[in-house]
């Protein structure tokens, strides 16, 4: 799922990295992937981001070869 979240206050790659950190304690069951950061103006940027359940993701890279093969 493709999500987004708003920072307003520099230094941006330290509110980043701590929203990525609390995101990883309040969902353990899922994987953050950053995907792209866009610059609004010089005081807003909005982050991109997919976040994934992890099961999910071992269960898609397990099937992919099998799905690919063409058995």
């Amino acid at each position: 799922m493709i999500k987004f979240k708003e920072f307003n206050t520099q230094p941006y790659d330290v509110h980043i990295s701590a929203f990525f950190q609390d995101e990883n304690k309040k969902y353990p069951e899922d994987a953050f992937e950053y995907v792209d950061l866009k610059a609004i103006d010089r005081k807003l940027v909005i982050l991109v981001y997919r976040q994934t359940n992890i099961n999910l993701r071992q269960l898609k890279a397990m099937s992919e070869p099998v799905l690919t093969s063409g058995c």
